[in-house]
């Protein structure tokens, strides 16, 4: 017998093959089989659409699933046999051909590549004519035990083993990493299909997740990961009905991601969060730097086309859609970006405005050099109008440090950088606003045309009208950033020097304050610079690399020569002002906690930043929920004098580390000059027209949430809220605030706003300030939640 086994040996391989398959399957698959039995009642797998006997359901997929584990186990033997006689294939048997490290890649890329295909191919056998003539026979059961996992049509189980198989004729791949991952698929495949209780990890799915797909039957078609489902909207959600005619629609299935989804959780714990590291550099990494990536070359192409005619055409898209919706609805207009596109921290409801498009309005127009001004379409973002015009010499005068901004969100919101401290706000640079209003009429306002209208605009967040184009000034710039950073040890003699640095007359092209805990922070000041002096040479502080930017700048704070002002570094201009965009300033720190450690910087660094949109594309409402309650997402604009009472504040509040401080002048244009007041008589600059006030940006996790405490978010917000009115100070809305009515309109003087409402007869045809910038979620209803979940704790305690 073994001789005759040693002579044909392609037989003995379909033998082997089979054997070990057997066993395994009805070993491993038994042993799942009598623990079912052995925690639930033999009546609980009476099938729903059978009502035959549980036992016989059982048999049945025992035989077939046989039957199918004979032929894939055949067909192994043969695909084994190929390739041990050196047929075309990746397989590779000498770990040294291409390294370990080369190996662990591509055993992950293999593995999210097959289960990948699995998904789509398990979604296409869902499409109706090949569910009820093939798929069905292994949905038949839907109470499912491990032996389900193999019962299904022969043609189904051939096309899933081909899916699995392919990769490895062009995927280099040693061999027991395709072992490993192959043992690995179909161990979850048994456990998916058990019937028993396994709980996720990582972000290998829980043994109900399939579960659920057996029951309710065109939803949750992940193999072996749950993501997928999560990035194309398959997973189980609330409020939708599912079944076994339910089909998904066309619609349905080319939808990449469902709006404000709410789906089913999996475990105790929120699956989500649980999950968030996973879904950040999984999906929101590689999706967003693929979508930036084709995003970017379509914008370039665009700026080659006659932008001027162009223009004129987008502008006519606008105009006749306000007229069309103003026609035909009653209901208020709104733009049709999608919530998960803005840098806002809401997920605004537009479900029962009327939508007007502006997505097409994303061109940089004309730079007129003479006049310093740049005109630019609104949907144009800050990495695009840097990009193009550093290219020329030049720069917006105030930049922000995300790319993603957009040059229409800063003028109808607010924006300050850096360079704040001599020029203003976002709003001082602009020099025309051209908007659409409901009626279609174009209006071009500026500070002499439409006055009152051109003052309102700022901080009016989209409720004046749709903006169609800006026009903003340009300042010239030098390729390169001088830096200058200084360690100080007390909070009241870092208030004091930025405050000297701010209003000096030499003072910096750039200023800002780090701060990394009540008494220590570092000052960085900045100069433009040509770089032809050659004292310095130029650091690319920016490379992927590279350590995050706050967190280089915190080295300087154990230096001692930083101390004395002496530590100064050169950079490009571009670097400095996206210096923060890499880390999204320190917010990725909390989703990817080990994203700076320099193996990660090597693995994704290059991936870095997530893109805004997509981790809000990524966020349902467990998530949301939880930047109301374990998170700060905060810029307050405050008087200077008053930075170290707020610092005091924060601390005791929310104890997060750093701060970001931007000093800032806030001019007095008059009594009712738009939505912020003129600066108080103490805040004054003497012999000036404006203020010195700066930003305070708090970004993150409060440290009793860290130390797993009892925290009240909208106790602690209220609180700053009270503080910020009682300073003179303002909160940026495009994060969340928790003010009544009546507290809003006491911080902001809304007297110049209402009457242009009222004047241009916008009352009925956008929501008002504080109804398009409160919170989506009744924070009230989430507090008592919160509340009673520690109430809950404590007693269990």
């Amino acid at each position: 017998m073994w001789k005759f086994f040693q002579e044909n040996q392609l037989l003995t391989l379909i033998t082997i093959s089979n054997l070990v398959g057997f066993i395994f399957y009805w070993g491993f698959g038994g042993l799942l089989a009598i623990l079912y039995y052995k925690g639930r009642p033999p009546e609980i797998l009476k099938s729903q659409s059978d009502k035959t006997v549980g036992s016989k359901m059982v048999m049945r997929d025992l035989l077939l699933g046989s039957i199918n584990l004979f032929i894939l186990s055949t067909i192994t033997a043969l695909f084994g046999y190929f390739i041990v006689l050196k047929g075309y294939s990746g397989i590779y048997f000498n770990l040294l051909d291409h390294g370990i490290a080369f190996s662990i890649f591509t055993f992950i890329v293999y593995l999210l590549w097959i289960d990948v295909s699995l998904y789509f191919a398990h979604r296409i056998f869902h499409i109706p004519f090949l569910f009820k003539k093939i798929h069905y026979v292994h949905h038949q059961n839907t109470t499912p035990i491990a032996v389900t996992s193999l019962a299904m049509h022969p043609l189904e189980a051939l096309t899933f083993h081909a899916v699995t198989f392919l990769p490895m004729l062009f995927i280099p791949m040693h061999y027991i990493a395709a072992i490993i991952a192959l043992v690995y698929t179909n161990v979850v495949s048994l456990i998916d299909h058990s019937g028993i209780k396994f709980n996720s990890w990582f972000f290998q799915s829980p043994s109900q997740f399939h579960d659920d797909h057996h029951k309710y039957f065109h939803v949750n078609y992940g193999q072996t990961f749950w993501f997928w489902d999560w990035a194309f909207g398959t997973w189980r959600r609330k409020g939708k009905a599912y079944g076994v005619q339910n089909f998904e629609n066309k619609d349905d299935f080319k939808e990449f991601i469902p709006k404000n989804p709410q789906y089913i959780e999996y475990s105790e714990e929120s699956f989500f969060v649980k999950h968030r590291f996973a879904a950040i550099v999984f999906f929101c990494l590689p999706a967003s730097f693929v979508y930036t990536f084709f995003v970017n070359q379509w914008r370039k192409l665009k700026r080659c086309l006659n932008r001027e005619n162009q223009h004129t055409k987008s502008v006519e898209i606008v105009k006749a859609d306000c007229m069309k919706l103003q026609e035909n609805s009653s209901a208020k207009l709104c733009t049709n970006r999608k919530n998960w596109q803005s840098l806002s921290t809401r997920l605004f409801d537009k479900k029962a405005y009327s939508q007007v498009r502006i997505g097409h309005l994303t061109n940089i127009i004309h730079v007129n050099r003479e006049a310093l001004i740049v005109r630019t379409e609104p949907m144009v973002t800050v990495g695009q109008a840097v990009d193009y015009l550093a290219s020329l010499g030049y720069a917006l005068a105030v930049s922000l440090e995300i790319r993603e901004a957009t040059l229409g969100g800063l003028s109808m919101g607010v924006g300050m950088t850096t360079h704040s401290h001599k020029v203003g706000l976002f709003q001082e640079s602009v020099q025309a606003y051209e908007i659409i209003l409901p009626t279609g009429e174009f209006l071009r306002v500026t500070e002499t045309e439409h006055s009152d209208l051109f003052r309102a605009l700022p901080w009016s967040h989209g409720t004046l009208g749709l903006l169609v184009c800006i026009e903003l000034k340009i300042i010239p710039i030098k390729p390169y950033v001088r830096l200058q950073y200084t360690s100080v040890f007390s909070k009241a003699e870092y208030c004091q020097k930025i405050r000297e640095l701010a209003v000096k007359a030499d003072s910096p092209d750039f200023l800002e304050a780090t701060i990394f805990s009540k008494e220590r922070a570092v000052i960085i000041e900045g100069w433009f610079d040509d770089g032809k002096g050659k004292i310095l040479t130029p650091k690319h502080i920016n490379r992927f690399y590279q350590p995050w930017f706050f967190k280089h700048v915190e080295t300087f704070l154990n230096n001692s020569s930083a101390a004395k002002g002496a530590a100064c570094e050169l950079v490009l201009f571009k670097d400095y002002i996206f210096r923060h965009n890499r880390s999204i300033f320190w917010t990725l720190q909390d989703m990817i906690p080990m994203g700076n450690h320099p193996l990660a910087r090597f693995c994704i660094g290059w991936m870095y930043p997530p893109n805004i949109s997509f981790i809000k594309l990524t966020m349902p409402l467990q998530i949301r929920e939880l930047t109301l309650t374990k998170q700060v997402f905060q810029d307050i604009v405050l008087p200077l004098t008053a930075l170290d009472k707020a610092i005091d504040l924060s601390d005791e509040l929310f104890s997060i580390y750093p701060l970001l401080v931007y000093p800032c002048r806030i001019y007095d244009h008059g009594k009712n000059s738009g939505q912020l007041r003129p600066p108080r008589e103490i805040d004054r600059i003497p012999g000036t027209n404006f203020g010195m006030y700066c930003d305070l940006g708090i970004y993150g996790i409060p440290q009793p949430v860290k130390d797993n405490k009892a925290y009240d978010s909208i106790k602690s917000m209220r609180t700053m809220e009270d503080f910020i009115r009682q300073e003179g100070g303002y909160p940026f809305l495009y994060a969340d605030t928790f003010m009544t009515r009546e507290e809003f309109f006491q911080i902001f003087d809304m007297a110049l706003y209402e009457g242009v409402r009222k004047q241009y007869n916008l009352n009925q045809a956008f929501p008002d300030l504080y109804e398009k910038t409160r919170p989506e979620i009744d924070v009230l209803a989430l507090r008592e939640r919160e509340d009673e979940r520690r109430h809950n704790e404590a007693r269990d305690q």
